[in-house]
C-alpha cells in the first residue's frame, strides 16, 4: 500500500512514481487536503491528540461530503 500524500510532499512526479510502481501496487491511502500549508494535520502529534484539528483536510469527492 502506498500513501500518496507523502508521495505528493516529498515533490516526486507522481504519475512518474505511480508508471514505476504500478506492477507491484495493490492499494492506495488518499489524503485529501485543501493545500500544502495543511500537510501538518496528518502529522502523528495532530492525529493522535484529544485536540485534534483538522482544518485543511477535504472530501475526496462530492460523495463524501458531510452534512
Amino acid at each position: 500500500m502506498i500513501d500518496s500524500l507523502y508521495d505528493w510532499e516529498s515533490g516526486a512526479d507522481i504519475n512518474y512514481f505511480h508508471n514505476q510502481i504500478s506492477d507491484f501496487l495493490a492499494h492506495y491511502r488518499f489524503k485529501s487536503i485543501a493545500s500544502r500549508e495543511y500537510l501538518n494535520v496528518f502529522s502523528p502529534n495532530n492525529v493522535y491528540s484529544p485536540a485534534t484539528s483538522c482544518e485543511g483536510i477535504t472530501p475526496l469527492n462530492e460523495n463524501n461530503k458531510a452534512g
